[in-house]
């Protein structure tokens, strides 16, 4: 059967971006309808996937150079000077199977 959609636009919003209501209220409030709906998407939207480096044992250039061998394309991060971004998001199995982060 046929999904009955609210008319109401924050109920719209709400139910079909699966988010509470209230907060889809405000976020109408003290942005307007399309930024509010631009905002709601985004809030769906994985982030980004990040690692660090224990410097302890190797440097940030280092663990990069070895996920670069195994593939793994990475960028540094913007704020912190050990992490680094996997721009291809999450790998299969997640970051704690890969080997650097076994002995990292």
């Amino acid at each position: 059967s046929a999904v009955t959609w609210p008319e109401d636009p924050v109920q719209w919003a709400s139910a079909y971006y699966s988010l509470p209501t209230w907060i889809v209220a405000r976020f109408f409030e003290y942005f307007g309808a399309e930024k509010a709906k631009r905002l709601c998407h985004m809030c769906n939207q994985r982030g980004p996937v990040t690692v660090r480096a224990n410097t302890l044992k190797l440097t940030r250039e280092q663990l990069q150079g070895s996920l670069h061998e195994d593939g793994i394309d990475v960028a540094f991060t913007k704020y912190s000077p050990w992490g680094l971004t996997l721009v291809n998001g999450r790998p299969t199995g997640g970051v704690i199977h890969l080997e650097q982060v076994k002995q990292n």
